[in-house]
């Protein structure tokens, strides 16, 4: 029985081993199979992504070549307003055109300043004429008077009246025609100033109408200057006729002046020019305004411009001129520069005639020396990088010496081979060494700082005595040596006890 089940048990045993062995073979290809199916889904997974990322630009490009057309259109209907051949040579872009318009804007604004201001002045001077004609009118009457003033005295007069009174009628006639003339101007206004084109000919008809206005101030002062003869010759008259004197005054006042008198001319004339000179002033000052308005609107445009990319770019990136990166990509630039004419160069030697001939390419020189330039920076920049290590080493040790010299009493020199000689603080012939001023002269040691230091060997782990095992300082720590190294094998303990022994000496010394 026990050997039947054995059998079974042996065979089963085997029939299980031929399974595993059969799964193991078919995990083998599995394995391998699940580990390309790992590398699939990965990249399926990064397809996906790339194909979220094609949809998203999709989306973007959709929108920018709609935005593109609706662009393209209007060009197009900018540019059928600007072609050429439909005469529309003034404008070559919208830009100009928009300049254009305001322009006109503000040249129109200009102009209904102008037409106001212009207005304003017809009103008053309306207002000085008709002041001028009630005036005239007043003249008129006066002379009336003093005709009719002349008529009554002229019964009983002598010849001298006749003389006089001819004249009076002279001026009389005088006068009338001056009215006539000044009522014809008058109208000869009027027809002007209801046909004047305010935008063309506003200076012409301003300068006109300054013009007639002056005639009448000037006719109107003769004509005062007339009725105050007039008047001094009536009283002089009467005087006559009351007193029966001879007319001898009369004939001296008629030689009055009844002319203009010369300085009003010169003020007046003076006053036509400075109107003129005022005139081109306000013309200048109107289009300086007008360019510095438009000066204005581009000022705004170009803020507004400059304000709208600073709010699409507010990241940018800072770099220093010369960073890693710019050089880096400069020489791998030049490299590959080099690198493409010498292998242009390689190919038109393949290809020439000349091709057993052993030369070597110019672009081929100036790859090597390339990076030859290359190395030799290489080599610059780990120099100057061991240079300042070793600057930094030498201050590090210096300090990490003075720190133990300060906290240990011991100064450390570094050997080769892994050496380090200590040199005790407190030995005499240390503070002989070092110019202290507890050691008196009679208590410095004679020996030198060579022979009062202990060398440590760390490679071979032996300590070695300055001077030999029979100097001065090896008999003084011996003592110390036996107890702490050769006894109980500590160095820090038998360093310890030499400072103190060392300290008390000194002190003793000093003492």
């Amino acid at each position: 029985m026990e050997g039947e089940s054995a059998k079974v048990l042996h065979r089963e045993l085997s029939e299980q081993l031929s399974k595993v062995k059969k799964l193991e073979a078919e995990i083998v290809p599995l394995r391998k199979s699940s580990k390309t199916v790992e590398v699939i889904e990965e990249e399926k997974r990064s397809l996906e992504n790339q194909l979220n990322l094609m949809k998203d630009l999709e989306t973007e490009l959709n929108n920018v070549q709609i935005q593109k057309q609706v662009l393209e259109d209007e060009r197009q209907s900018w540019a059928s307003l600007l072609d050429p051949d439909n005469g529309n040579t003034e404008f070559d872009s919208p830009e100009a055109i928009a300049k254009a318009l305001v322009q006109a804007r503000i040249e129109n604004t200009s102009l209904l300043e102008r037409i106001g201001k212009v207005q304003e002045e017809i009103v008053e001077r309306d207002e000085v004429i008709s002041s001028y004609d009630a005036e005239k009118s007043k003249l008129i009457e006066e002379l009336k008077q003093a005709k009719a003033a002349i008529n009554s005295t002229s019964t009983g007069s002598n010849a001298p009246d006749s003389r006089t009174k001819a004249r009076l009628e002279r001026q009389r006639a005088l006068a009338l025609k001056e009215v006539d003339y000044l009522r014809a101007q008058l109208k000869a206004m009027d027809d002007e100033e209801s046909t004047m084109d305010v935008e063309l000919n506003t200076n012409r008809y301003d300068q006109q109408k300054t013009e007639h206005i002056a005639k009448l101030e000037s006719l109107l002062t003769e004509h005062r200057e007339e009725l105050h003869n007039l008047q001094n010759e009536l009283t002089k008259l009467e005087e006559e006729k009351a007193t029966a004197n001879t007319g001898s005054s009369v004939g001296s006042d008629e030689t009055r002046g009844t002319k203009r008198p010369a300085e009003d001319s010169a003020s007046n004339e003076r006053l036509s020019v400075l109107a003129r000179k005022n005139r081109s002033l306000q013309d200048s000052l109107a289009k300086n305004e007008q360019a510095q308005e438009m000066l204005k609107r581009e000022l705004e445009a170009v803020k507004k411009h400059l304000t709208s990319l600073q709010s699409s770019s507010r990241v940018r990136v800072l770099e220093l001129r010369n960073n890693p990166t710019a050089e880096h990509e400069k020489v791998k630039q030049s490299t590959l520069n080099t690198l493409k004419a010498e292998n242009r160069d390689l190919l038109a030697q393949l290809r020439g005639k000349h091709h057993h001939l052993k030369v070597v390419p110019l672009s081929s020189i100036e790859s090597v020396k390339l990076e030859m330039k290359e190395m030799e920076r290489t080599v610059f920049e780990k120099e100057k990088r061991m240079r300042r290590l070793k600057e930094i080493w030498t201050a590090k040790s210096s300090e990490f010496r003075e720190a133990v010299a300060s906290l240990l009493g011991y100064k450390l020199d570094f050997l080769p081979n892994g050496r380090v000689r200590v040199t005790s603080m407190f030995h005499l012939s240390s503070a002989y060494r070092h110019g202290t001023d507890d050691a008196d002269a009679g208590a410095k040691g004679p020996s030198d700082g060579e022979n009062n230091s202990i060398i440590f060997d760390g490679e071979n782990g032996t300590m070695k005595i300055s001077g030999g095992p029979n100097s001065q300082f090896a008999m003084e720590i011996r003592n110390l040596i036996k107890f702490w190294v050769e006894e109980r094998k500590d160095i820090p303990c038998f360093l310890a006890a030499m400072t103190l022994d060392f300290y008390d000496k000194t002190t003793r010394a000093a003492r």
